[in-house]
């Protein structure tokens, strides 16, 4: 007897005993006893006492079938399956690293296999992709990413459960909805151009708290080539390289009709997207966005580098990538004091230079200093001024100042103390 002629027999059986509806343990029928993925049941329409017992029983003994509607009556049990893993795992064989990437772990981190700081609990050397990286999308950390802990790494779907902090089958509804979402829209030109459009003007109206990977992707949707003629464009009224600007991942708003500007946490997650008008340069951001640092991949995940410049906006900090600095750019003057240390802590660098503007105000000036008292633990600072005249980094640039007079004016400033007194050293 199969189980569709035996579910109706066990109902009209559950249905004569309401009042003490339930079942005989020797009555399970044979054909439940799949070693099958186990499959869920919704019962709508049956009588309670039926209901009961009807769901955890079909429930712990799942059916081979991926879908089976049963027709009781006018009655309908219907039982589905979860998305197929194995699948999935099949449809993403090559695509990881974007994966990963679009899931906020910075692309950098998931080149090669040697060991580097990890995206997510830091250190020097204790996470590394595995060798089979780009076909399973399997990577491993010393400290939190392990054997021992709670999620074990393995495959591509264990790293997004760890990464994202999520269940089993979160990670499946969200890897099946990039799967879904990127190679469609992948094979039709047209369309992604319009699912941007809508997805950063979606960004305008919801909270982000609705989405956490929304930023990153509106910023990698907005985000322009570097043979743009739209990123040329731009280089040329800022007066800095194409490659600067692609290397902080700059890109263009039709519907706020602005460049756009992603900003980081420490770790490589999107926090938010800065805007910059390109009718007055006038400066806003993506609404729900969140203080995060200017910085280039390269540069997050490098370690130990001999000199960093912390400069106050996007803009100084490109002029700075332009002259061949490692840079990194706050969203204002003193802000993201709390993410730039877990950033120094990251990439433990031998000294650390803050570029201030030259203000009659001095609010730059005492925003650096602000930051210095709290950098100083991480490696030596120095509070830096542009020469008299120049208000900031990129006017700095725009003078004709090269690497050497960066470097020269950098020397007369000597190393901060705690109070901040006497740093200067020029004439």
């Amino acid at each position: 007897m199969t189980f569709q002629d035996q579910v109706p027999l066990l109902a009209e059986s559950s249905r004569e005993s309401q009042s003490t509806a339930g079942v005989d343990a020797t009555k399970i029928p044979k054909c439940l006893s799949s070693q099958d993925s186990k499959i869920k049941i919704r019962v709508v329409g049956v009588n309670k006492p039926a209901a009961d017992w009807l769901a955890p029983l079909v429930n712990a003994h799942p059916l081979p079938a991926p879908t089976i509607a049963i027709q009781k009556r006018r009655h309908p049990i219907v039982v589905s399956r979860p998305v197929d893993a194995a699948v999935l795992k099949k449809r993403a064989n090559g695509l990881w690293l974007k994966i990963l990437a679009d899931a906020g772990i910075y692309a950098a981190a998931l080149k090669g296999t040697h060991g580097r700081p990890c995206p997510k609990c830091d250190g020097t050397d204790r996470f590394a992709p595995m060798s089979d990286f780009k076909s399973r999308g399997a990577v491993h950390c010393r400290w939190c990413f392990n054997t021992d802990s709670e999620i074990r790494p393995g495959d591509g779907i264990a790293t997004l459960r760890w990464w994202l902090e999520c269940s089993f089958l979160e990670a499946l509804k969200w890897l099946d909805h990039w799967l879904s979402s990127t190679l469609t829209a992948n094979t039709n030109p047209k369309a992604q151009n319009v699912a941007n459009q809508q997805r950063v003007q979606q960004t305008h109206d919801e909270p982000p708290s609705q989405n956490p990977l929304l930023f990153r992707e509106i910023a990698n949707s907005c985000r322009l080539p570097i043979d743009s003629p739209m990123l040329l464009h731009f280089a040329s009224q800022l007066c800095v390289t194409v490659q600067s600007l692609h290397r902080l991942g700059v890109g263009y708003s039709h519907s706020h009709k602005a460049t756009t500007w992603p900003m980081l946490h420490a770790n490589g997650n999107v926090t938010g997207v800065r805007l910059r008008s390109d009718l007055d340069g006038s400066k806003f951001a993506v609404k729900g966005s969140k203080d995060g640092l200017f910085l280039a991949d390269d540069i997050l995940a490098s370690t130990r580098m001999p000199r960093l410049l912390v400069c106050e906006g996007p803009t100084d900090t490109t002029a700075m990538l332009d002259l061949g600095f490692h840079a990194v750019g706050t969203p204002s003057v003193g802000k993201a004091e709390s993410i730039l240390r877990d950033f120094f802590r990251r990439v433990s660098p031998l000294e650390i230079v803050f570029i201030a503007h030259n203000d009659q105000s001095q609010v730059g000036l005492q925003g650096a200093e602000k930051l210095a008292r709290s950098a100083i633990r991480y490696a030596p600072c120095r509070v830096v001024t542009p020469p008299e005249g120049i208000k900031d980094a990129r006017d700095w640039l725009k003078s004709g100042a090269d690497r050497d007079a960066v470097e020269a004016r950098i020397s007369l400033f000597q190393v901060v103390s705690l109070h901040l007194k006497g740093t200067f050293n020029g004439l």
